[in-house]
């Protein structure tokens, strides 16, 4: 989980909308039982861990995103920041001094369900590839 207070927080207001979607109510029940606090996701966070320029590994990494993810791939309004999470978080990857690559999958998410992976294009060969270049044996 890359941004846990923030994907919280975007699932307490989305909870507030008429019509109110199902979504945020299992992942608002998820981050309580397992967060337990809000600090507690803050400190938990990669993205506040880089943003906050603490020490952290950065090994050569990639992201794969469907499009219209609305749990994922979302604007924090409470972000001074411009993208929406993804982006946030490759950029602080990135300032830290790693490697990212943020790679966008033409294939539907719908929130509460698995993404039907056989409709991911070329994405496995893409991972294939990324490792081979990235993990010697």
């Amino acid at each position: 989980m890359i941004n846990p207070l923030s994907r919280y927080r975007h699932a307490k207001r989305a909870q507030m909308q008429t019509p109110q979607p199902e979504w945020p109510r299992s992942i608002i029940a998820r981050h309580d039982s397992y967060w337990r606090s809000e600090a507690n996701m803050a400190e938990g966070s990669p993205t506040v861990v880089l943003e906050r320029a603490e020490k952290a590994r950065t090994p050569p990494a990639v992201w794969y995103q469907a499009h219209g993810d609305i749990m994922h791939d979302y604007k924090d309004v409470e972000s001074d920041f411009d993208g929406n999470e993804p982006q946030r978080f490759c950029a602080a990857y990135a300032k830290a001094g790693g490697s990212i690559a943020l790679e966008y999958v033409d294939m539907e998410r719908k929130a509460g369900s698995s993404p039907d992976l056989s409709k991911c294009g070329g994405m496995f060969g893409q991972m294939v590839e990324f490792v081979g270049r990235h993990v010697k044996v």
